[in-house]
């Protein structure tokens, strides 16, 4: 499952098109960070990755990628309104992106998760 927290409503059905497309399940996206938070707070899987729109959560994403940390969910950056400065963070893409970059990068990241947690468990 990807957690999609994004709310502009062309990019977000956009990449929620491709990732169901491409057999991920997609949880998202929210019409508020509140039913967002409702959201994860309620979930009884932990999802694999997040794709995270800076535009959506406006200065809140730093503190929202730090609360999926210790749920050891991986998240990549995603910006829709490349006029927007965000004070020095980096988007993994900037609009226009192709879904297709946005899957790999999270197929990549979901990979580098499991890894860790394998190497996690042979060294526990």
């Amino acid at each position: 499952m990807v957690l999609l927290a994004d709310q502009q409503s062309f990019c977000a059905s956009y990449l929620a098109q491709a990732l169901t497309a491409a057999g991920f399940r997609v949880l998202g996206p929210f019409g508020s960070r509140e039913e967002l938070d409702a959201q994860l707070a309620s979930l009884r899987e932990t999802p694999a990755a997040a794709i995270v729109a800076l535009d959506w959560l406006q200065g809140s994403h730093d503190t929202f990628v730090a609360q999926l940390a210790p749920l050891g969910i991986p998240s990549l950056l995603i910006e829709n309104h490349p006029w927007r400065d965000f004070a020095g963070v980096q988007a993994s893409f900037t609009w226009p992106y192709g879904a297709f970059q946005v899957m790999e990068a999270v197929q990549e990241l979901m990979l580098q998760t499991m890894a860790q947690s394998s190497r996690g468990a042979a060294a526990g």
